[in-house]
């Protein structure tokens, strides 16, 4: 699966990273504010993006989330330490995984993602991923 991330904190950017690499994901990224975002989208169109809400200056998170949703199509999924921001993109986000999370949480929250991404409900929602919608 080819996944973008949106996060500004380079720690947590890189983490994501290297264990999505490594499970065989495509990354596009890491962005850590939204024109970076949508300039990168002229290259092509991610299966899926993970997005921090909280970004560089004033930018949101959640404002992104709802352009890349409305005028792409493309899911979203928050991770960020917020869980009540996190609630108000349930209109156009996935779902919520919290930060900090374990590579386990990671992986197993991707599995589920990617369950209702070809339109099949998972076997089993980790305790670290909060459903939102169906894609």
């Amino acid at each position: 699966m080819q996944i973008m991330i949106v996060e500004d904190d380079a720690v947590a950017a890189l983490s994501f990273e290297t264990i999505l690499r490594f499970h065989g994901h495509e990354i596009i990224g890491p962005f850590s504010c939204p024109s970076d975002v949508f300039k990168a989208l002229q290259g092509g169109i991610p299966d899926l993006v993970l997005m921090n809400i909280d970004l560089k200056g004033n930018a949101s998170g959640l404002d992104c989330a709802r352009v890349l949703f409305k005028r792409y199509g493309i899911p979203v999924v928050f991770i960020s330490g917020d869980a009540d921001k996190a609630q108000l993109g349930r209109d156009v986000a996935l779902g919520y995984m919290p930060k900090p999370m374990s590579e386990n949480t990671m992986l197993s929250g991707m599995h589920a993602i990617e369950e209702l991404m070809q339109g099949r409900t998972p076997k089993h929602i980790p305790a670290g991923l909060e459903v939102f919608q169906h894609p």
